[in-house]
């Protein structure tokens, strides 16, 4: 009885972990919608009630900094890049992409996927791919919008951006559910303030 009693207790405690994820890594690097600034560590102030970080609950492999959104209900919004030098082919940034994209339609679904070099582009080689990105003629991105929110992360998107001939960047932005409430408020004081 004190067997079957305990396999019972063992059972349900361990259905409870795998079932329950911890609420505190649930959502990107290890944020969750509502944060409090105070979670995080080495913040830089970067004006507005946002902040710059290296250091998140969970960091990934591909990306090195972290920009942190707030609003008066705590996080709403992360954003996360990493910088490639010297490869104006941008085959260090297209690798990183292509990995993120497949990680994220593994646990999100299918995207729509905005990868195109627009018509009449003068930078159109293989050799040119980051000075195509930053002259606005290619554009290689992937967007989620969830219409059922998964961990109350309404969009995310995934772009490569052109910094210049040889310089190249990966962002990936995460909106809460909770953002697009501040930006209109945000937006309301605003136009109040005209």
């Amino acid at each position: 009885m004190k067997k079957a009693l305990f396999g019972c207790l063992l059972a349900m405690a361990v259905a409870f972990v795998f079932l329950n994820p911890c609420p505190s890594l649930a959502g990107p690097f290890g944020t969750n919608m509502g944060d409090a600034k105070e979670k995080f560590k080495n913040l830089t102030d970067a004006g507005d009630n946002n902040y710059w970080t290296r250091d998140v609950p969970l960091r990934h492999s591909v990306f090195a900094e972290y920009f942190l959104l707030f609003g008066e209900n705590g996080l709403n919004g992360v954003i996360a890049q990493s910088t490639y030098k010297n490869d104006r082919f941008g085959i260090q940034a297209q690798n990183a992409y292509k990995k993120v994209k497949e990680q994220l339609i593994k646990k999100y679904g299918e995207p729509e996927i905005k990868e195109f070099l627009r018509e009449g582009a003068l930078f159109k080689d293989n050799s040119e791919f980051v000075m195509s990105l930053y002259k606005s003629e290619r554009v290689h991105a992937s967007v989620w919008e969830l219409k059922k929110p998964i961990d109350n992360i309404k969009r995310i998107t995934l772009l490569l951006s052109g910094e210049g001939v040889s310089m190249c960047k990966i962002i990936i932005s995460y909106s809460y559910i909770n953002r697009e409430k501040y930006e209109e408020k945000k937006a309301a004081l605003e136009n109040d303030a005209l």
